[in-house]
């Protein structure tokens, strides 16, 4: 009986190669290669496109959506911690240039009787539960909210209204009122 042989692998060595690509020890063939190729219908397709949800390429908030929802929380949340923080530029960064100061104040009395209640505190705790978003019209947002506060100086539970605007690409505080 004779012995058996392994035959060699048909299939073409892999040699390591100091390049990144492999080595393939295989010689080169210059020859063309035939494809059958099948052409069904030479005119170019139709192409359509139906977006059910806002135009993802569109800036404007035309509708409450998840996506608006997420960014308006991100938004308001930055406030409160900054709120928190007592970082009175961070705070005042997320009014708007047409934000509506309260009474009969000027904006810049009212941006220094921020600074003083948000820094005459020793600390300042600012909690926030989001109820719901109610859209006013393009790029324009209500948010209610319960906002609890408290400090060393003052405590309070508040249900809030934040009008917001996209401006840009960033939610801007247009309106604050409590309610």
């Amino acid at each position: 009986e004779e012995p058996f042989i392994e035959a060699e692998p048909d299939y073409p060595t892999i040699v390591e190669a100091p390049s990144d690509e492999p080595f393939i020890d295989e010689p080169f063939i210059d020859e063309p290669v035939e494809e059958a190729v099948t052409v069904i219908d030479e005119q170019e397709p139709e192409v359509t496109f139906t977006y059910t949800e806002e135009d993802p390429y569109s800036s404007d908030v035309t509708q409450i959506t998840e996506a608006v929802k997420e960014d308006l929380i991100e938004t308001i949340d930055l406030w409160a911690a900054a709120w928190t923080d007592q970082n009175v530029p961070q705070y005042l960064v997320n009014y708007s240039n047409d934000f509506r100061v309260p009474g009969r104040q000027s904006r810049r009395t009212w941006e220094a009787l921020r600074r003083t209640r948000l820094t005459r505190p020793r600390y300042i705790n600012l909690d926030v539960v989001y109820q719901r978003f109610e859209f006013v019209e393009t790029n324009v947002v209500d948010v209610f909210f319960r906002q609890s506060y408290r400090s060393n100086t003052y405590s309070d539970l508040t249900d809030k209204v934040l009008r917001m605007r996209k401006e840009e690409n960033d939610w801007k505080v247009l309106i604050e009122r409590s309610r």
